[in-house]
């Protein structure tokens, strides 16, 4: 179990620091508009709308209701890239990467 647990934080921990320049990035003009700038949904923050609209919504010819879902609830908490830079934009899925490679040890 411990042994378990340290490979865990390990794998976490690598994740993160591999991901830590991130934070300082901006957006990428060749498709983050289409997912975060451009999408009113996202835009609008966490309601019932978006809600629904992140779990069964296309977004640019693709269903991703994980991905569309963090989107919003990360613009909730953190803003639009233009009013605070994009750290929580890149930061939290990044984090989640964390949290998914040190649940599959």
């Amino acid at each position: 179990m411990r042994r378990q647990l340290f490979i865990c934080l390990l794998l976490a921990g690598i994740t993160l620091a591999i991901y830590w320049p991130v934070r300082h990035y901006g957006i990428i003009y060749y498709d983050d508009p289409f997912f975060i700038s451009e999408t009113p949904e996202i835009n609008a923050g966490l309601n019932w709308h978006s809600l629904w609209w992140a779990l069964s919504g296309v977004l640019v010819a693709n269903w991703h209701p994980v991905t569309s879902l963090s989107f919003v609830v990360t613009h909730t908490f953190w803003g639009s890239e233009s009013r605070r830079g994009a750290s929580g934009e890149r930061v939290v899925p990044r984090g989640e990467r964390g949290v998914v490679v040190s649940r599959f040890e």
